[in-house]
């Protein structure tokens, strides 16, 4: 969970979020809910979408907190350059968050359909079940709208 180093190049992604800092061997300071926060989402994400989500898109995690932050501002309607702290940018988490997830979806297209992928999201073999269920659902779904 924390590494006890005091390089900050050395630390884990969650330790630093933390801001974790070793007091000394066995002792260390940071924020618990910001630390158990972003360890057990660098452990969800990749059980769930596969380690590429991740290793491409390493700020994913800040950007669904900051999009989360927004919520109220989407349920509001306000568009994306209303002069609001926060409104734009959980807009553009949003924006980055689809884009992201509308890539992998492709890429699982591409898979499934026996065609080569993008080398940069491996082999895309540690995508659960829950994801290739619901690429298979949609694949589906657009054959039967591009009748």
């Amino acid at each position: 969970m924390i590494s006890f180093t005091k390089a900050e190049i050395d630390l884990h992604p969650w330790e630093r979020s933390a801001k974790v800092t070793t007091i000394s061997y066995t002792e260390a300071e940071g924020s618990l809910m910001t630390l158990l926060r972003d360890m057990f989402s660098h452990a969800i994400i990749p059980a769930i979408f596969g380690r590429g989500l991740i290793d491409k898109y390493p700020n994913i995690i800040q950007d669904v907190l900051t999009m989360d932050e927004g919520i109220p501002f989407f349920l509001m309607g306000l568009p994306l350059l209303t002069p609001w702290p926060g409104v734009m940018n959980a807009h553009l988490a949003r924006r980055r968050l689809w884009n992201a997830t509308d890539e992998q979806q492709r890429q699982l297209d591409k898979r499934a359909n026996g065609e080569e992928t993008d080398y940069s999201w491996g082999d895309l073999d540690d995508v659960s079940e829950l994801i290739l269920g619901r690429n298979k659902l949609w694949r589906g779904m657009s054959r039967l709208n591009s009748r």
